[in-house]
């Protein structure tokens, strides 16, 4: 009894109502915030281009000294979110886009100057950003090399890792050639969680690249 199963006519209706309260109900109101805003408040599509082209023709903002100030600050702060030695940290890039975002919160208020104001604004929409698109999960910090390459900083040490495992193994045994899954079952033994394929291609291409190793079809062979 307690268990929600698909209904569609249920979540039809049920989604209709939910929608309705965040949308124009008869020239009522919308709801921005939480707060309900009368519809006459609200802009039009066509007043609300004619907005923005004359914003983008007509408002051309600096940055006052004291959002220059802020938006040194934070470049800074990012870039200490990169500074272990396995890590990538924030270019100029982000910092171009962050001087972009507060120049186009002061256009929108017909402001000449990017004001402290516009860069906190700036700096909300990127930390937004930045926790959608580089949160690690295992760690639940930001984590920019997952921003810049898609793969954490904590996913490279552990790709690390497995590759000096590999080299390990070799010297151990004093072998010049392994089967691959031979050395995948040999790393995977005594661990919690299993070497995946995927994990050990990954370190072996690495090792490939330092001239470590060659990859002969299956066989891995230590140069």
């Amino acid at each position: 009894p307690g268990i929600d199963y698909p209904n569609e006519q249920k979540d039809r209706a049920l989604a209709q109502h939910l929608v309705s309260l965040y949308t124009v109900d008869g020239g009522a109101a919308v709801r921005a915030n939480g707060r309900a805003v009368p519809s006459d408040r609200m802009l039009s599509v066509e007043t609300l281009t004619q907005y923005i082209s004359f914003a983008r023709r007509h408002v051309h903002p600096v940055l006052s000294d004291a959002a220059a100030q802020d938006l040194q600050t934070v470049y800074l702060e990012l870039r200490q979110m990169g500074n272990s030695r396995h890590s990538i940290t924030a270019t100029p890039r982000q910092l171009e886009s962050l001087i972009r975002l507060s120049e186009a919160h002061a256009r929108m208020r017909f402001s000449a100057v990017v004001e402290r104001m516009d860069v906190a604004e700036a700096v909300r929409l990127l930390r937004v950003a930045l926790h959608q698109a580089a949160l690690d999960p295992t760690t639940g910090t930001i984590d920019m090399d997952k921003l810049i390459t898609g793969r954490s900083a904590a996913d490279r040490a552990n790709v690390e890792t497995l590759a000096r495992e590999v080299e390990n193994f070799f010297v151990a045994q004093r072998a010049n050639a392994v089967p691959f899954y031979k050395l995948l079952g040999q790393l995977s033994g005594g661990r919690p969680k299993p070497v995946s394929a995927d994990e050990l291609r990954e370190a072996l291409a690495q090792l490939e690249e330092d001239n470590v190793i060659v990859m002969e079809g299956a066989q891995v062979v230590k140069r």
